[in-house]
């Protein structure tokens, strides 16, 4: 994560909002692991692009449901608030998102189309 907000070059393009997604496919790991890969890549947006509003999309329920699910989903929640309590939260899990998934159980188009929807109105 920290190699790709680097190559984002946020300073130069000194972004109003920046959307981070994590979490689905960090079910399974250690919420805590998971954490503090959060509140390092938040912290990082933070110092690179101090006026941008951060979004953090987290699990998507297509390809996980459970307790795991819903512990990484947390951690993400309370690891970005941690560094910056105005990250705007986009949790398709806790928010009961039902849409059709690709084969690999990934979003299909309406739910890019619903996080898209999502975003536009925070900018």
């Amino acid at each position: 994560m920290a190699r790709l907000t680097r190559a984002a070059n946020l300073p130069a393009r000194n972004p109003s909002l920046v959307v981070l997604q994590a979490g689905t496919n960090d079910v399974g790991a250690k919420p805590a692991a998971v954490a503090g890969q959060v509140r390092q890549v938040v912290s990082t947006v933070r110092r690179q692009a101090p006026g941008a509003k951060i979004a953090v999309v987290t699990v998507f329920p297509s390809i996980h449901n459970g307790a795991p699910a819903h512990a990484v989903d947390n951690a993400i929640v309370s690891a970005a608030r941690s560094v910056d309590p105005t990250v705007a939260v986009i949790s398709p899990l806790d928010e009961g998102w039902r849409y059709r998934a690709s084969g690999d159980g990934h979003p299909g188009a309406a739910a890019h189309e619903r996080i898209a929807e999502r975003v536009s109105a925070l900018a």
